[in-house]
């Protein structure tokens, strides 16, 4: 998902100046529903629209779709507050790897986004004596 933190303009005006409706957003004060907390930030995410079972490298792409033709305002929006495209991996069995192609990458380069990678591997019941028996090989 693209991800902007910290602008200290409000939601609305950080909206109107990209053009795109986010996918998610709170104001700073704002308290969540998971922790029952004041939010310490303004924050602005635009999520893929992709099913969780697709590839990252698909995500990443629904989202710079999504942005399309607002490559200069995403990268004046990146310089005055930062812009993270984050990828969050969750995997249970295997690590298929990442890749993105030459053009993905320059497209996130227009928009001006950082990409963070943000990987979890679950143990499956079992599978941590296979995990330890590879580590000791080597």
């Amino acid at each position: 998902y693209l991800r902007i933190v910290g602008f200290p303009c409000s939601v609305e005006e950080l909206t109107q100046r990209i053009g795109l409706n986010p996918s998610e957003a709170w104001s700073a004060g704002q308290v969540s529903a998971l922790s029952k907390q004041p939010r310490k930030a303004n924050a602005w995410h635009l999520r893929s629209r992709l099913a969780e079972s697709e590839g990252l490298e698909r995500h990443v792409v629904d989202v710079l779709d999504q942005v399309r033709g607002r490559e200069s305002t995403m990268r004046g929006v990146a310089k005055d507050y930062g812009a993270i495209l984050e990828c969050v991996g969750y995997f249970y069995e295997h690590y298929p790897g990442f890749w993105l192609d030459a053009p993905t990458v320059r497209r996130l380069a227009e928009c001006g986004l950082a990409l963070d990678l943000d990987f979890y591997h679950y143990f499956a019941e079992g599978d941590q004596d296979t995990e330890t028996r590879r580590s000791e090989q080597g």
